[in-house]
């Protein structure tokens, strides 16, 4: 059911009553700069940061859950509920009591990094109460809620992936969007650091020098507040690593759903089960998405603190889970004001049926105009209107304009007593969203009041999903198929290996052939080294006899030269006269002077005689010049080779009995024979 006169405006920045320096591309400055998700340089930091990151890296464990008689009866009776946001973490110490559920402790901590900021939150929870739980919830902007209309039957919910598919083209854009609630002057203000007067003044000042234009024109929100005095740079800091956490651009998402009707008109539930499709009807669900980066990094922070986080909860319309303890009316009306949006949100005490959000205008109060054009018209039967403010927003200047507008009461949803007392720490919109979270986790109100999103990935027993008829056929053919595969498989990687093993035995064999080749060949080149050695063996026992004869020849013709002299002497008569003698090496040359010729061949005859014992012999005799006085008679005497015609005998004949093989041998052999010829000649 809808009443309201028109529908909320896409954007209500640009109101009536917005101030002039406030536009939409201001809110894009505050919150694309410094994360420019554009550049490679950015996507390659932001892959290198989540696997360093020790929140990221620890999102994937699962702690052990400690057993307690608690367990076993489902929700146990007490919990740690968390609120995150641009101040910081809150958390309450929640417990169910009579059929309620009731805060005990309310703390918070303003510390930027998640992991010590629960750390912090723990360790004040500690100071009054030692014992708490280890299960928690957490309550952050970053989850966006609202009711959309899919072609689903609730009693025929489709599976986990097209129920995800069908909520992410519905809610992709409002989580997109929703990443202005962390734009830095938002932040500045939540955490205290900016007011609204400054902001304003900041818009004001970053637009005239946007339009005046050069080097000032590129200035930053943060930079441009922080050169105006109004923060310090470690402020600005500070929010730019808190919006790093929270602002995850082109990620992944995850939803949670719930149904958001219990009847409608047209064809009931059992007549569309029984028909095969469902998707010319459209149902109301109450959905719910946020990144998953961001789901993990808190995951991460709370398993680095022990803590089992069992699920996300949105900021923005958790107030309304709890209306059931403040009003009994059968239809109920929220009207919600953040720093940054509006919300209305209505239903019964089972299901909320109508779920709408705008962005609000700048400024500490929000404008009387921009509230009633989310509201519109009431129907006439509601006579009360919840209101609930989270945040520090002066609402005094408001209420009485929108009641009179609007012709109905307006009752702002009060704080839970805590132990009988208020919190003075806390803002008074605080509670209401921790109660109704808690009070819809601990299963105390209706689940369609609220939707949440699991913590972690569910996943249904792997023998329940294998024992679908469908997973069951697919398990079958998945069989065939690997085993026929399998065996394909196998005669590939057989023939492979029998093609490599044949190839192997190809190359060994060439390589064996090649061996035997040279083998045969060294074995051949054996023979003939074989056989010339055994040539030069026998040329050295012959050149070493050679020597040994010729050592003896040699001194024998060193001895024998004194009695060759003596001998030469002795044969000489007065009628002859010795004119020279004349030696090189083993040959001497005589010259004599004769009468007459029978004197010289007489004297031949004797030398010949005399000079036979020291191994001489008379080789050449001759008439040199005959007048009729005197003769000149030359003779040659030579060296008797008795021992080297021998010794060249001697080889001659074993050259005769073995004939060398080698040229060498061969050639030689000829020389010998012609020294012997000659020997035995002379």
């Amino acid at each position: 059911m809808k009443f309201w006169k028109k529908a909320a405006p896409d954007t209500a920045i640009n109101g009536a009553d917005a101030p002039t320096s406030y536009n939409a591309q201001d809110a894009q400055n505050e919150l694309t700069n410094p994360f420019d998700t554009s550049s490679p340089e950015h996507s390659a930091a932001t892959e290198t940061h989540q696997q360093t990151d020790p929140e990221l890296a620890a999102g994937v464990l699962t702690l052990k859950k400690r057993f307690s008689l608690a367990s076993l009866q489902g929700n146990s009776a007490s919990l740690i509920a968390f609120q995150a946001g641009s101040f910081g973490l809150r958390a309450a110490l929640v417990q169910q009591s009579k059929g309620r559920v009731i805060a005990k402790t309310l703390v918070q901590s303003r510390t930027v990094d998640f992991t010590r900021a629960i750390a912090d939150v723990m360790e004040q929870l500690r100071e009054t109460q030692k014992r708490l739980p280890k299960r928690a919830i957490l309550l952050t902007p970053s989850v966006v809620s609202t009711v959309v209309e899919l072609p689903v039957s609730p009693l025929r919910p489709r599976s986990d992936e097209q129920m995800q598919e069908l909520i992410r083209w519905e809610l992709e854009g409002a989580i997109t969007q929703q990443n202005k609630h962390w734009m830095i002057g938002s932040m500045l203000i939540e955490r205290g650091y900016l007011n609204s007067e400054q902001r304003d003044e900041v818009l004001t000042e970053l637009q005239f020098r946007q339009a005046k234009g050069g080097s000032q024109s590129l200035l930053r929100f943060g930079d441009l507040s922080v050169q105006l005095g109004f923060i310090t740079r470690d402020q600005l800091d500070e929010c730019f690593a808190l919006q790093g956490k929270l602002v995850a651009v082109d990620d992944d998402l995850v939803y949670g759903w719930q149904s958001a009707e219990t009847q409608r008109g047209g064809l009931s539930d059992e007549v569309l089960l029984s028909q095969e499709e469902d998707s010319d009807s459209s149902h109301a669900w109450l959905v719910s998405g946020m990144s998953k980066i961001v789901r993990r990094r808190w995951v991460g922070a709370f398993n680095l603190n022990h803590i089992h986080l069992e699920a996300f909860y949105p900021t923005l319309g958790s107030a309304f889970a709890c209306l059931n303890l403040e009003s009994e009316t059968s239809h109920q009306w929220l009207f919600e004001i953040h720093q940054e949006q509006l919300a209305l949100i209505s239903g019964t005490h089972k299901v909320i049926s109508h779920f709408q959000s705008a962005e609000r205008q700048p400024g500490n109060t929000p404008s009387l105009n921009e509230c009633i054009d989310l509201i519109g018209m009431l129907p006439a039967n509601i006579t009360r209107l919840f209101l609930n403010t989270p945040g520090q927003v002066d609402l005094c200047e408001l209420l009485q304009p929108l009641a009179d507008t609007l012709q109905v009461e307006i009752q702002q949803v009060t704080t839970p007593e805590v132990n009988g007392k208020k919190h003075e720490n806390s803002d008074k919109g605080t509670l209401p969203g921790l109660i109704g979270a808690a009070s819809h986790y601990l299963q105390q109100i209706p689940a369609s009041r609220i939707s949440s999103i699991e913590a972690r990935e569910q996943k249904e027993p792997t023998w329940k999903r294998l024992l679908k008829p469908r997973n069951l056929a697919l398990s079958g053919a998945a069989v065939i198929l690997v085993a026929m595969f399998s065996f394909l498989g196998w005669v590939y990687i057989n023939t492979q290996e029998q093609t490599i093993r044949l190839s192997e035995l190809n190359t060994k064999y060439e390589r064996d052939l090649k061996v035997k080749q040279q083998l045969q060949t060294l074995y051949s080149d054996s023979i003939q080294r074989r056989t010339d050695l055994t040539n030069i063996k026998q040329e050295t026992l012959i050149s070493q006899e050679l020597l040994h004869r010729l050592e003896l020849d040699r001194s024998h013709r060193a001895v024998n030269l004194a009695p060759l002299l003596k001998a030469i002497t002795l044969g000489l008569t007065p009628d002859i006269a010795l004119i020279s003698i004349a030696k090189k090496q083993d040959h001497l040359t005589l010259i004599a002077e004769v009468s007459n010729p029978a004197l010289g061949q007489e004297y031949v005859e004797t030398l010949t005689r005399l000079v036979r014992p020291v191994h001489y012999q008379v080789s050449n005799s001759m008439l040199l010049r005959t007048d009729t006085t005197r003769q000149h008679f030359q003779i040659e005497l030579d060296f008797k080779p008795g021992l080297a015609n021998r010794l060249l005998s001697s080889i001659e004949t074993s050259y005769t009995k073995a004939p060398l093989t080698t040229p060498t041998a061969s050639d030689k052999k000829p020389a010998i024979k012609e020294s012997s010829d000659v020997a035995v000649k002379k």
